[in-house]
């Protein structure tokens, strides 16, 4: 679980999900990782993913053998696995039909009557049914001329019967990790292993629940079995494994805080939204607006300049008024003068001697034109 950039390097391969409940995948991958499109054998398979050791070589295009008897699980692998066998038995050295005794909603299944016994006093339900059996031998002929680059055997407790029914087949995988503690427990259950170390295996790795076993003919890979997984394995926990599980709780609380957090974000956005549309008909109002004041003022200025062309005009013809106001005013002061003149000249000559004398004849000169007047 290194450091990695965000922007992942394409010749770098990515990290190896890890299912298996003990990191068993992890240490198996160290070892054989060089191996392009291996071959496993999973006995006491159970779930296809939940604590599945198989599981992230399945991912990595390894291909193997189930080996389940527990009806529930078997349909899953079944289901998850189409392109894998699922063998529907449980291996023992004895033909025939076996008791099995599942243990719902757990990996304790087991054909061992007592330890079922045990599971049933600690509250477990224990339903028992038959199932067929099969030798490891007869398993090993199923795949025969292929090579098995491990084999895992996790039966709760019937180990030395899975062992036994090897025979003496020449079947040799690389790899074994056998479950070696009594169920639930940290006992050691390995009473098995001189079975193992004499068909050309020595041991090479504990981690407190397994025992991996090399072959004699793989002692090169001793080497990669010294330490447990750790830091440069570069690994990641699936959500379903073991040590992750304690934080499914806590994922599953921010992935609802998240889907809420993006709805109430996909609302703001949509809010957003409305707003934009909103602001654009304002804007569009806005504009209509901005268009009509100036029309509204372009007419206002034509109208204003006629108003004052007009003004003009009438200030053209109040000055002209005045004009010949002026100017009949000037002839009427001079009309008036002449009048005074002639008023004078009158006065003076009415009273002049010469008017006085001549008065008897223009009063007879009157009476004539008005005679005449009459007589006409």
């Amino acid at each position: 679980m290194t450091g990695r950039n965000d922007v992942p390097d394409p010749t770098i391969p990515p990290p190896l999900t890890t299912y298996a409940q003990n990191f068993e995948d992890v240490l198996l991958w160290r070892a054989l990782r060089e191996v392009e499109g291996g071959f496993y054998i999973d006995i006491g398979a159970q779930d296809p993913v939940i604590d599945s050791v198989s599981l992230a070589f399945y991912e990595h295009g390894w291909r193997g053998i189930h080996v389940e008897p527990n009806g529930h699980y078997a349909d899953k692998l079944r289901a998850a696995r189409p392109d894998e066998e699922v063998v529907q038995a449980a291996i023992s050295a004895t033909p025939g039909l076996i008791d099995f005794y599942e243990i719902e909603g757990s990996g304790l299944s087991t054909a061992d009557a007592a330890q079922a016994e045990r599971h049933r006093q600690d509250g477990y339900p224990v339903r028992r049914s038959s199932v067929p059996t099969l030798r490891l031998a007869d398993l090993f002929d199923k795949v025969a001329g292929r090579e098995i680059h491990w084999l895992k055997i996790d039966v709760e407790g019937l180990e030395r019967q899975v062992i036994e029914s090897w025979g003496e087949h020449s079947a040799r995988p690389w790899v074994l990790v056998i479950e070696s503690t009594l169920p639930r427990t940290q006992i050691s259950s390995a009473d098995w292993e001189p079975l193992v170390l004499a068909r050309g295996y020595r041991l090479v790795h504990e981690d407190g629940l397994n025992r991996f076993y090399l072959s004699d003919a793989r002692a090169d890979l001793a080497q990669r079995f010294a330490f447990g997984p750790n830091t440069f394995d570069d690994f990641v926990l699936a959500e379903t494994n073991y040590f992750a599980r304690p934080l499914a709780g806590e994922i599953g609380s921010l992935r609802a805080r998240l889907a809420e957090k993006t709805g109430y974000c996909e609302a703001l956005e949509k809010g957003r939204a409305d707003d934009r549309i909103y602001i654009g008909h304002l804007e569009e109002a806005l504009a209509g607006a901005r268009r009509e004041l100036h029309e509204a003022w372009q007419t206002g200025r034509l109208e204003r300049e006629a108003m004052e062309a007009e003004r003009a005009a009438i200030d053209g013809e109040r000055a002209a008024i005045e004009s010949e106001r002026a100017a009949f005013a000037g002839e009427r002061a001079e009309l008036g003068r002449t009048i005074e003149t002639l008023q004078r000249h009158i006065a003076e000559m009415e009273g002049s001697r010469s008017w006085r004398v001549t008065r008897p004849l223009r009063q007879v000169g009157r009476l004539v034109r008005r005679l005449a007047g009459s007589a006409s």
